[in-house]
């Protein structure tokens, strides 16, 4: 076994404690603008408003769930677990919400599709 020193040991707990303190007042490497961090919302009754959401500043990107029956000429459905009722008009609060988020620069999407339901593309206009 070989002894070090008592100042060795002091100097290599003196320089942990220099590169420990340095990471944390170091700015960081990627600024929070620049990551794209998504959240997926409406499945979950429980989880709060869309802008809830946009309001805890952790999301670039709000991706709305789900749209479960579309194209082959039938009317889209969109399903929001609870959080409103599209089919009686009973959504029309979101759009104010998603232009607050829009407003905060976060991208709002509508998911199309989903574990279950009756979708299927078929023509262009199906899509537009």
């Amino acid at each position: 076994m070989i002894k070090r020193p008592m100042a060795c040991h002091s100097f290599s707990a003196a320089l942990v404690v220099v590169v420990l303190v340095s990471c944390l007042l170091a700015p960081p490497a990627v600024s929070a603008s620049s990551v794209n961090i998504s959240t997926y919302w409406g499945t979950n009754y429980g989880e709060g408003s869309i802008e809830d959401a946009c309001n805890t500043g952790l999301y670039s990107i709000v991706n709305i769930g789900f749209v479960y029956k579309f194209g082959n000429g039938q009317t889209p459905v969109l399903n929001l677990s609870g959080h409103c009722d599209p089919s009686v008009q009973g959504c029309t609060y979101l759009g104010r919400e998603i232009r607050d988020c829009q407003q905060k620069n976060i991208t709002v999407l509508i998911s199309i599709g989903g574990p279950t339901g009756d979708y299927n593309l078929t023509s262009l206009d199906d899509v537009t």
